[in-house]
Formats: C-alpha cells, structure tokens, sequence
C-alpha cells in the first residue's frame, strides 16, 4: 500500500519534468526557419573567416526576428572579438607571407576574420616554433601579444626573441 503511494509521485515528477523540458526546446523548434538559416550561416561565415559577413548576418537576425531564440546566439556572435590583423616581428629569414600561407595550409584558427581566442595564438606559436626548427632556425621564445581595434577586432602580433 505504501508503494502506490510513491508510484504516483514519481509518476508526477517525470510528467513535471517532461513537461519543463518540452517548454525549454519548444522555443527552438517553433522559431523561425530563416532566423535558424542566417545563424548557420554566420557560424560558416565565421568559420570560413569571413567575420564581418557573419556579423551582418547576426545583426539581422536580431534586427528581424527579436523574439526568436536564435537573437541571443546572434547577439553572442557579435560579442566575439576577430582577428583584425596579424602581425610578425623579427621573423627574418622568413616572410610573414611564409607562416600565413603555412597557417591556411594547416587550416589554423588563427586568421583574419576569425574569432579571436587566446588559445589560437598558442596554437601559432607551436607552428611557428615548428616552422622554425625545420629551417634550423633559433629563437630564445615566440611571444603574443595583442591590441584593441574598433569594431571589436583585435590586432595580434608574434614576437620571434633571438
């Protein structure tokens, strides 16, 4: 007798939290097509480095579709530093040209107009080290650095110490 007492209870707290759950995901299922169609593709355009494209593409959804779940991910998106510029010094023997075409090549996340993360400039710094040590070259350490731009772009810049 006791446990019929407890079988309904537990039946109302599955049904409460089915419930809850259906709500959270039903804001994403009832949105708008096209909002979810702009927010991938500004994700992709964001990916493929294209950031001031993808920021457009953001800014529209929060310009048309306000009440959509996507205007929040969008609003996130555009709170995302870029890469504005990436700069070298004290590279020599090698060419900036060399390492940027080495980073696309290795499909590194650091690049111009993509997202900036810490994270990325270690990862340049690997493969710049890497760069360096097929071409014997020395360097006591590689160090980033970084700066503010407008638009919430970010300037960074690697430092070969010899």
């Amino acid at each position: 007798m006791l446990r019929l007492f407890f079988v309904p209870a537990r039946f109302v707290a599955l049904f409460a939290a089915l419930i809850v759950a259906l709500l959270v995901t039903t804001g994403f299922a009832q949105d708008s097509p096209a909002a979810m169609q702009l927010y991938n593709k500004g994700v992709n355009l964001l990916e493929a480095g294209k950031g001031d494209a993808a920021r457009q593409a953001f800014q529209t959804i929060i310009d048309k579709y306000p009440a959509s779940a996507y205007s929040k991910l969008a609003n996130e998106g555009l709170e995302k530093p870029l890469v504005g510029a990436i700069l070298f010094k004290d590279l020599a023997p090698l060419s900036s040209k060399e390492v940027l075409k080495q980073f696309a090549l290795a499909n590194a996340q650091l690049m111009v107009g993509r997202e900036w993360k810490a994270d990325y400039g270690v990862q340049a710094v690997t493969m710049l080290a890497q760069m360096m040590v097929k071409r014997k070259l020395k360097a006591k350490n590689i160090l980033v650095t970084t700066k503010d731009l407008p638009d919430r772009k970010v300037e960074v810049t690697l430092n070969v110490v010899k």
